[in-house]
């Protein structure tokens, strides 16, 4: 099944733009994607799975890995068990994110 991302620039916002993808299973490639074109976006929404090995989903720590430079915000995953050692913050406990 074929998996996209999107990119949202918001010319309004000082041209913030947010790179917004779902279901990869890859970890790295979104952000090599990105790479490769030279984007950078002010900020990455990335699926998130807090369980290894689930093919449909990134597991945190190979998010964590495949996306120095970027600034990433975890979702689709319960944030009330969010490990410890997660570096990604879940969109659910940033304000503003969540109506």
């Amino acid at each position: 099944m074929s998996t996209f991302a999107y990119l949202v620039s918001d010319p309004a916002a000082n041209g913030d733009t947010i790179a917004f993808s779902g279901d990869l299973g890859d970890a790295a490639y979104l952000f090599d994607q990105l790479r490769a074109r030279g984007v950078q976006p002010t900020t990455v929404y990335h699926d998130l799975c807090l369980y290894p090995n689930v093919s449909a989903h990134a597991h945190y720590r190979a998010i964590a890995s495949a996306s120095e430079g970027f600034s990433v915000v975890g979702y689709h995953h319960d944030h009330r068990i969010n490990p410890p050692d997660n570096p990604i913050p879940p969109a659910a406990t940033l304000p503003g994110l969540v109506l």
